[in-house]
């Protein structure tokens, strides 16, 4: 008789206190406001990284061109920075390009870039010329 009535004792305690959900909750919002911000950070290095990588593949590829003198001409990239964009470009200066070959990329993750505006590898030699919005 007695195990019949501790049966029935468990059968009966069904889901959990509201101190314990309280308690449960508590502790996930503690968690949560603990974590977000390094959660923050690492996404925002992740999307510079990311970002960084792009464009330095972009200013080699404009160099690995001018060097091997594609196209017989210079190449380069121009940066508008207001606008999140920047663009490669076949010519001496990006006023004076073939639209032809224009590639535009967007920054991503809300990454911005600022200083340089433009920079043109010269044909052959792949040395830079670096123009700011000065």
């Amino acid at each position: 008789m007695n195990q019949r009535i501790k049966l029935k004792n468990n059968q009966g305690r069904k889901g959990f206190t509201l101190l314990e959900l309280m308690l449960v909750i508590g502790l996930m919002v503690i968690f949560a406001t603990l974590t977000i911000p390094y959660g923050m950070d690492f996404y925002r290095s992740r999307a510079v990284e990311e970002q960084t990588r792009t464009i330095s593949n972009i200013l080699s590829r404009a160099q690995s061109h001018a060097i091997t003198g594609k196209e017989d001409s210079n190449w380069g990239v121009m940066f508008f920075h207001e606008q999140g964009e920047y663009v490669f470009f076949k010519g001496v200066r990006y006023s004076e390009r073939d639209t032809v070959y224009d590639q535009t990329f967007k920054s991503s993750g809300g990454v911005s870039t600022e200083g340089i505006t433009e920079i043109v590898f010269e044909k052959n030699t792949g040395d830079p010329k670096v123009y700011t919005s000065e």
